[in-house]
């Protein structure tokens, strides 16, 4: 049963089945403002961050909490599993990242690198090397087996998310100056700059990145999704049509096919959107 899952600041999260649009799960636990969820890799369990400096793991099934991990001095901003699901990586408004063994919370590591909150935390596909970003503009990548930092990147604005490519040869990284950079790990040179979006300051979303498919996505505050198609030098700009303030802290996910797009936003809604027509198909 395919499912997603959203985080919202009513502090709860829903878990809904994709097919049938509907409500499988809300979980509660938080007291404040969720602002991320992670999936563990194996489909059966989720981490949530939240304003409350608190990390909550719940069985997807059951709906069950299983673990509360405190530690963060300041609302917890992101959280992602590793790709074997033994490590859960965490980053905060305190300016630093926490690593956390997911089958006892246990905090296992404390990274101090940032000196501004981290907006991202991403694991490389064999999980050997872990990418977080920052609002001091910087992003750095630390070896996940000694926790020492490998590289330091510096950009010229806040740093909204980092992630690596699927291949994992590649970083895709987003700025608050309209900006996505395209950087080469094995080259350590940015080999792509692109800018789509109107106004500066508006590219406040992840963006999605489909190494099979060259297919990169972005949500914006300036109510429009980009999507370029990388290996056609194709861009595409459509509007959001019905959807209530696609703004901060608005994600956009594409099927693994690239077939569909999800977009949520602050306005509270969630919609589907079949790439080909860029019409939504549910909100």
């Amino acid at each position: 049963m395919a499912r997603l899952a959203s985080a919202s600041t009513d502090k709860t999260c829903k878990v809904w089945r994709v097919y049938k649009f509907a409500l499988h799960l809300e979980l509660l636990g938080h007291t404040e403002a969720l602002c991320e969820v992670g999936w563990a890799h194996n489909s059966l369990y989720l981490a949530t961050c939240s304003d409350d400096k608190s990390i909550l793991l719940w069985d997807v099934l059951t709906g069950e909490c299983l673990l509360v991990m405190h530690g963060h001095e300041s609302p917890v901003l992101c959280c992602a599993f590793n790709y074997a699901d033994t490590l859960l990586a965490s980053g905060g408004c305190d300016e630093s990242i926490r690593m956390w063994d997911p089958s006892t919370g246990s905090c296992v590591a404390i990274l101090p690198g940032h000196s501004d909150p981290v907006t991202s935390v991403n694991f490389s596909r064999d999980s050997s090397v872990l990418l977080s970003s920052s609002c001091d503009g910087m992003c750095r990548m630390w070896d996940t087996h000694n926790n020492l930092c490998l590289e330091t990147l510096s950009f010229n604005a806040t740093v909204t998310s980092a992630t690596f490519t699927e291949n994992s040869k590649y970083l895709i990284v987003t700025t608050l100056h309209s900006e996505v950079f395209i950087w080469s790990i094995a080259s350590k040179a940015c080999t792509m700059i692109i800018r789509g979006h109107v106004n500066e300051r508006n590219i406040l979303s992840p963006c999605v990145f489909r190494h099979g498919g060259g297919l990169l996505v972005l949500g914006s505050e300036d109510d429009f999704i980009h999507v370029w198609d990388l290996e056609n030098n194709i861009h595409v700009t459509f509007v959001a049509y019905g959807v209530k303030d696609l703004a901060a802290r608005s994600h956009v996910f594409v099927s693994c096919s690239n077939t569909f797009l999800l977009t949520c936003s602050t306005g509270g809604e969630l919609c589907f959107w079949q790439l080909r027509k860029s019409q939504a198909i549910t909100a």
